[in-house]
């Protein structure tokens, strides 16, 4: 029997700045009784006598009800706001909560002290009103109300009585015949219940709002909608989130107090909402303000001038959210060059124009293709346009920015230009061409101004009585565009054409986009107003303006019953229950019989991580169940299901105070200049708390930085995220943190140094944050892992994290909602930040937003990991609150995959011969709605699932092919696959890091020409992911020309090439496609380690451009065959893609160089996106460790020459390696169909 039976610290922690205890159970040692609720009779000292594994609650003193004092009221649970239909469990985990007639739990305090069920004496009291402004399809009404003797009942009830009085047809739309037949909301969708016994001062949107002046704006807003439009949301929700009938009735306190914030909350998005939208209806800036320039620059060289002049093909500009790199860019004039005019024979346009923003030559010629390769001058290819691959095409008008002209014709196509088609009607279309640069607004002008005549007659003869003729802002008031296939409109039109990924895209691919002219009646008016996004403020400080202030709530102020924590100087007390999940045998040691000769050792038992400041910044005071880890937590947040399931359990308890410690800010120092009270460059134990040191005074700024330590320290700075610092690297840092301020890439090197056991140095560091050197915004998502806790440095992170743009936002999304899980409370600065920022985007970012929730609750264990489910369910409940008409939506997505799903799931148990026929069968039976946007993409809406095109993949996991109908009349059927077994969270990360080395590439003016899709995980291993259109594998090709034996041809590819692109001109553009695709190819699956890379899971597109799918194997986890490895070669590169890329094969080998270098030069973004992703548990992603492979590939230790020549090397081994010759025709051989 162990004897020891007490709990330290291994070592001695403040409790003032640390988020986290780490308390070590190396002297926790196991008592031999049963019992653990003993009480401790031996205590003397009333204020310190506890109940063992019990908290003691000191019984408030019953309040007397006052009329003016609103200041300390207290908080309702949002179960007395939002409405359900069921009764309440009365399970109180803290055993403190109470419950009224109806089964429901009461509020946390006393019944006693909110007097419920007692009649206000009125004899005593007179009522006092204020004012409340009443929304009511669209007509505004007032009205008064009475904190202390109005409830939520009575209300509703004089709401109804005065629009009975005042507004009798409101009543009558509404359907109303009763008071119950109206529901009161805020702006937001947060529904009041019908609580007779709450009174409005209880309810804080109710007094916290007091109006005691004659301005009505000050009022408090309710919006009073009929009862089955909150029925309705009730049934949406409900299906979205399981259980939420029963999670709004939660007594958990922190979980009321998140949806008691969350009103005011979301209430204070959607009035900025609306001052964004007037804002930016007169908001209106220079258009250079909104152009953002990529590199241009001219086609591809020949291997003997490419050293000497690395100018890539044109591509479109990126948006830049680095005002600097936007402004060096703009002043170069490498990026001033403007497009010129292509000339083309066969004029159906009927249009000569010169000057303006059109132009047409007047002389045209006929463009043929030549039979032998298209070359420069100088060797090396010409860019050309898909407008000129056929012997017929109208010739092209150029459109240009700012009115500028071209008139020079030297080759065929342009840097920054884009084909498009104009549907204007069924007969008539009209092919231009465009500057990417060019603004939406001078697009739309130009062409009214061009195809007005066009425009007309085709009005004309579908409205006999059509105004003739029309002017410019006629047309401009009948009219949108609309790019065909997408629900994307052009009505901004201040954003460059540029700015939207689809047209960008397009433009890069030299493919055309096709325009749409729709009357302006036939487009939802929904779509026409919200014209304007968050993200398009150019100016900084403009969007400041904007911005809702990201302060954390402070609850309350330190009064005569709180004590500010930093005067606290007494230690922390926890008493120790006992173990659960535990005995002796577990551990030898402790029943070996003991040693007589020497003392026992301490037996390290495991860890945990105990939260010191609670969601109220209150000491976390109170009883703790906590599971234990095997060794010190993981600093990257990993989860490991396997190993918590049966962790041994810590039950201890943390002594409650009185008066309360309140968690509250250093007071600011006020340090004379010349004051130098500290000599030594790190905090010692005996400086008292309030101390700190000044920044611009203190002798740290005297140290002189030798040569030598110069070196150590940018040594330090350059360290991977994977590497930690040494203790003397550490006081390095920390001794030049002056100097490491005005270095941005030191920022986490400097936190991680800090001496957290010092309030002094923890509150240096505060103060240094803020004069900081500004930092990348993705740099500082680093600062939000698990590895920085401190509530400062994340709201640090947070602040600089709001110069991002929305786009370059979402694609850090999957990294931001992991971070959540690492916030100390459910409601934070990054909760509300997020918030905030997907329900202000009109765009894609909500829709992201919402399925990267979803399904990190579906893929989290409720068990093992509740607080995370919680939150999430929480900040779910809260978006779908804030998305107004946007939950229509999202209800009918996820009736879609709901129905989808069952199918995928129910058709593994289908014999073989009869799947296809299910499958139809039970597609045909879904009863969907008649219009709906798909879970991958929001941009595509459809009408319907065509039957006679889906079908069921031959696969381990019977994946479904289906295809869509276009919601758009003329646009495409939308094919996607639905899998339902696989873990796509693993794909989505990977196509997020090729989608983010790919703008890494373009930056720095290299089109590698990279094919990506999209592929959205929707729950545990299930998913939909887009197909690629004009593609095949190169397993198809293979089998096409001969099977096996193609497996190791040279020359099947590229005859098949061929065959795609017949005449010289279309196979040279294919093999340039090809060469710059191949090589992003060999860079991202070799830095990302993507195994079984197999030839059904490489695919190529009839442009010749090359691309991978299904990445199910990556850092550097590859397939084996009885522990033989299958795949040897570094990546995928036989001899069959040397044969195609010819003579061209030294500019592949630089081009693959110049990418591997940009990437690694990016070493740290990669690593610590792949840090923050641990947390999410996938299979092969689940360790720190895990990463190291990732730091390995990008050969960190290597120059720039040095990795070229090493990637060199590696082409050479691929193409080499017979291996991948085996894979694919063992691959064939295996599936011959």
């Amino acid at each position: 029997m162990v004897k020891k039976e007490y709990l330290r610290s291994n070592s001695r922690t403040d409790i003032h700045n640390n988020n986290e205890l780490d308390l070590d159970l190396s002297d926790l040692t196991i008592k031999n009784n049963s019992t653990t609720n003993q009480q401790d009779s031996k205590s003397s000292s009333t204020a310190s006598k506890l109940n063992n594994l019990t908290t003691i609650l000191k019984k408030p003193e019953p309040t007397k009800v006052m009329s003016k004092s609103t200041s300390s009221l207290p908080e309702v649970p949002i179960h007395q706001l939002v409405n359900n239909n069921s009764n309440s469990n009365n399970n109180n985990n803290n055993g403190s909560g109470n419950s009224n007639g109806n089964g429901r739990p009461m509020l946390s305090r006393q019944k006693s002290e909110y007097r419920v069920g007692q009649s206000p004496d009125l004899s005593e009291h007179k009522p006092i009103q204020y004012p409340l402004t009443i929304m009511v399809n669209s007509e505004v009404h007032y009205c008064m109300y009475s904190l202390e003797f109005d409830s939520i009942s009575t209300l509703r009830q004089n709401i109804y009585t005065h629009l009975e009085k005042k507004a009798p047809h409101i009543l009558t739309n509404l359907e109303a015949c009763q008071p119950d037949d109206l529901s009161i909301k805020t702006t937001s969708f947060t529904f009041f219940l019908n609580e007779p016994k709450v009174y409005l001062k209880y309810i804080p949107f109710f007094a916290d709002q007091i109006n005691q002046t004659s301005d009505h704006s000050l009022n408090p807003v309710l919006y009073i909608v009929s009862n089955k439009i909150e029925q309705l949301f009730n049934n949406q929700i409900s299906q979205i989130i399981d259980n939420y009938n029963e999670s709004i009735k939660t007594t958990n306190p922190e979980s009321i107090y998140f949806r008691t914030k969350m009103i005011n909350f979301l209430d204070s998005i959607s009035k900025q909402r609306k001052k964004l939208d007037g804002d930016l209806k007169t908001y209106r800036t220079p258009m250079s303000s909104f152009i953002r320039i990529r590199s241009v620059t001219s086609p591809l060289p020949s291997t003997a001038s490419f050293n000497n002049n690395y100018q890539m093909r044109p591509m479109s500009p990126p948006t830049f959210s680095n005002p600097l790199i936007h402004q060096s860019i703009q002043t170069s004039p490498t990026f001033l060059s403007r497009p010129l005019d292509i000339s083309n024979a066969n004029n159906n346009n009927h249009l000569h124009g010169s000057g303006g923003k059109l132009s047409l030559n007047d002389s045209t010629s006929s463009v043929s293709p030549s039979p032998s390769p298209l070359l420069n001058g100088s060797g090396g290819w010409k860019s050309c346009s898909p407008s000129n691959r056929t012997g017929r095409e109208s010739p092209t008008i150029m459109i240009s920015p700012n009115n500028q002209p071209n008139t020079t014709t030297t080759s065929v196509g342009h840097s920054g230009t884009c084909t498009i088609r104009l549907f204007i009607s069924d007969n008539i279309i009209k092919t231009f061409q465009c500057h990417v640069q060019t603004s939406v607004g001078e697009l739309i002008d130009t062409i009214y101004s061009k195809f007005s005549k066009f425009i007309q007659i085709s009005q004309s003869k579908e409205n006999a009585n059509a105004k003739s003729p029309l002017t410019g802002s006629d047309l401009k008031s009948m009219f949108v565009f609309k790019i065909r296939g997408l629900e994307i409109y052009l009505l901004n039109q201040s954003i460059p054409l540029s700015s939207i990924d689809f047209i960008n895209t397009k433009s890069r691919r030299q493919k055309k986009i096709d325009l749409l002219l729709i009357p302006r009646e036939k487009v939802d008016q929904q779509i026409t107003t919200n014209t304007y996004d968050y993200s398009e403020l150019s100016k900084l400080h403009s969007r400041d303006s904007l911005e809702i202030e990201l302060q954390d709530d402070w609850d309350g102020a330190s009064n005569s019953n709180t004590l500010a924590s930093h005067q606290v100087t007494k230690r922390l007390r926890i008493r120790i229950g006992g173990l659960k999940n535990f005995s002796p045998e577990m551990i030898p040691s402790l029943s070996a019989p003991e040693k007589s000769t020497s003392a026992r050792e301490d037996i390290v038992l495991g860890w945990i991580n105990c939260r010191v400041w609670n969601y109220q910044y209150r000491i976390n005071s109170g009883f703790h169940c906590l599971r234990t880890y095997d060794n010190k937590p993981d600093p990257t947040g990993s989860i490991i299901q396997s190993s918590l399931m049966h962790a041994i359990q810590l039950s201890f308890e943390i002594e409650m105070n009185s008066p309360t410690i309140l968690f509250t800010p250093f007071p600011p120092t006020t340090s004379s200049t010349s004051s130098s009270s500290s000599t030594s460059s790190t905090p010692t134990a005996s400086s008292p708390l309030s101390s700190s040191i000044d920044l611009n005074n203190s002798s740290e700024l005297n140290n002189e930085l030798s040569f030598s330590e110069m070196q150590q320290l940018s040594a330090i700075i350059e360290k991977d995220p994977l590497t930690d610092l040494t203790q003397d690297e550490r006081v390095l840092c920390w001794k030049y943190r002056h100097y490491c301020k005005f270095i941005a890439k030191s920022t986490s090197k400097v936190i991680s140094s800090v001496p957290w056991n010092e309030p002094s140095g923890v509150q240096e560091l505060y103060q240094l944050l803020h004069d900081w050197v500004p930092l990348e915004p993705v740099d500082t998502l680093e600062l939000l892992s698990s590895k920085f806790l401190d509530r400062e440095i994340r709201k640090f992170a947070i602040m600089t994290l709001r110069r991002m743009s929305d786009s370059e936002l979402s694609l850090y999304l999957p990294q931001l909602v992991q971070a959540l899980k690492h916030e100390p409370n459910h409601y934070s600065t990054l909760a509300k930040f997020l918030l905030r920022r997907v329900l202000l985007n009109r765009q894609q970012m909500g829709h992201y937003f919402f399925w990267h929730l979803k399904a990190e609750i579906s893929n989290l264990n409720a068990e093992l990991h509740s607080e995370w489910v919680e939150r999430y369910t929480l900040i779910l409940e809260s978006f779908l609150r804030g998305s107004g008409p946007r939950l229509n939506e999202i209800s009918k997505q996820y009736d879609l995959y709901e129905k989808i799903k069952g199918i995928a799931i129910s058709v593994k148990n289908i014999p073989n011969t009869k799947r296809r026929d299910y499958l139809q069968t039970t597609l045909g039976q879904l009863k969907l709605a008649s219009d709906f946007q798909l879970p991958i993409n929001p941009e595509m809406k459809v009408r319907g699932i065509e039957l006679t095109s889906c079908k069921i993949k031959e696969s381990k996991t019977l994946p479904l092919w289906l295809s869509f109908y276009n919601h758009d009349p003329l646009g495409d059927n939308i094919l996607t696959i639905f899998k339902a077994g696989d873990d796509l969270r693993q794909d989505q990360l990977t196509l997020q890091m090729i989608d983010l080395m790919d703008r890494m590439w373009l930056l720095e003016g290299i089109d590698l020409q990279t094919i990506s899709y999209k592929c959205i995980a929707t729950g545990p291993f299930e998913g939909m992911i887009e197909i690629v259109g004009e593609s095949i594998t190169i397993a198809e090709i293979q089998k096409l020309s001969g099977g096996i034996t193609a497996a190791f041809s040279e020359t099947a590819i590229a005859t098949w090439l061929k065959q795609m692109n017949p005449s010289e001109f279309e196979y040279q553009l294919a093999v340039e496609n090809f060469v710059r695709s191949c090589a992003g190819c060999c860079v991202y699956t070799w830095i990302l380690g993507i195994g079984d890379r197999h030839n059904d899971n490489i695919m190529i597109t009839k442009s010749g451009h090359l691309f991978h799918i299904d990445f199910g194997r990556f850092l550097g986890n590859v397939q084996t065959w009885n522990g033989i490895k299958r795949e040897r070669a570094p990546f995928v590169f036989p001899p069959s893609f040397a044969h195609i890329i010819g003579e061209h094969f030294k500019t592949f080998e630089d081009l693959c160089g110049k990418a591997y270098n940009i990437i690694r030069r990016k070493a740290h973004v990669f690593i610590n996106l792949f840090l923050m992703m641990v947390s999410t548990g996938m299979p092969e992603l689940n360790h720190r460790d895990d990463i190291k492979y990732l730091r390995d590939a990008l050969a960190l230790d290597l120059t720039s020459d040095q990795a070229s020549a090493k990637f060199s090397e590696m082409i050479q081994e691929s193409i080499k390696s017979k291996a991948t010759g085996v894979n694919f025709a063992v691959h064939i051989l295996a599936n011959p169909n």
